[in-house]
């Protein structure tokens, strides 16, 4: 089982489904429909390379705040840091200046108690909130990895599915008698994970 608090574990990782070529997007006619943002549009065809369709792994779970701390603390911690913390309770890279990580939403925080980052009690294996695009960056950078391509992320969401629009299926509420609620986080679901 995965959850390796130094990445990468292999068994944290699947292999994307062998799809090469498929649209994404969504018509132009149905955004209004589809509850899809205008910049989702028009949809157009994505062909994937034969490595990216036949080897590119993804991996399986969202990184845990456990998982992201104990990267903060390596980056923070260095004879020569690479992350420092700075007053407006954020994170940043020491080189770049990118803000890594906005501790006033996330369940990381400097505690001053102890002079150290914690996790707020019971969401040390919840995925990590509050980190930057720049963030991901960096913490796949530091392991070895990279953040997957909008076309390699569309293709894990929906699986073997290139026609969906969710993992699930073609619509948010497919099969769901809550309307899509429990099964995503999205504008007006009433956020079921708190």
């Amino acid at each position: 089982e995965g959850g390796d608090t130094h990445p990468p574990n292999p068994n944290d990782f699947v292999m994307l489904p062998a799809i090469q070529t498929f649209r994404i997007g969504v018509d132009s006619a149905l955004v209004v429909s589809s509850n899809a943002d205008l910049d989702e549009q028009p949809n157009f065809w994505v062909t994937l390379g034969t490595q990216a369709a036949s080897e590119t792994m993804i991996q399986r779970y969202e990184t845990t705040n456990a998982i992201y701390l104990d990267y903060l603390n390596e980056g923070l911690s260095k004879a020569v840091p690479t992350l420092v913390r700075r007053a407006d309770n954020r994170i940043y890279e020491t080189a770049t200046g990118r803000m890594i990580i906005n501790l006033a939403v996330s369940r990381i925080f400097f505690d001053t108690n102890i002079d150290a980052l914690t996790i707020q009690s019971g969401y040390e294996h919840h995925p990590v909130t509050g980190v930057s695009w720049c963030g991901a960056d960096s913490y796949c950078i530091a392991y070895g990895l990279r953040l997957p391509s909008e076309a390699e992320w569309e293709i894990a969401t929906k699986g073997d599915s290139a026609s969906w629009n969710y993992t699930w299926g073609r619509t948010v509420d497919q099969g769901d008698p809550t309307g899509g609620r429990a099964r995503a986080n999205f504008v007006d679901s009433g956020d079921p994970f708190p």
